[in-house]
């Protein structure tokens, strides 16, 4: 298990969070995976992660601006507020 986890932090697909500088205890980690074989199949881990990547892309604008009541949920939903106010959040994935 300490290799898998090694090789993950030398490739950079885990991160560590450390308290107190970089010999102290670790009180958090961050793994990024682009496949997740426990949920999808094989020939569907392209598809997953569009999938997720569409759902954070409409979720971010969608709890900001539905929530504080910045943006009624029906001009929300409209064409033109669909594509334009979640460009606003940020840069597209590449």
């Amino acid at each position: 298990m300490r290799e898998i986890v090694a090789g993950r932090i030398s490739r950079g697909a885990t991160y560590i969070a450390r308290r107190n500088g970089p010999v102290a205890e670790i009180v958090g980690a961050l793994t990024l995976e682009w496949a997740d074989d426990g949920v999808w199949s094989d020939g569907a881990a392209n598809v997953a992660c569009w999938v997720v990547l569409l759902a954070l892309y409409f979720l971010s604008p969608l709890m900001a601006e539905i929530l504080s009541g910045s943006t009624p949920p029906l001009l929300f939903i409209q064409p033109f507020g669909l594509i334009f106010v979640p460009l606003l959040y940020g840069p597209v994935p590449s």
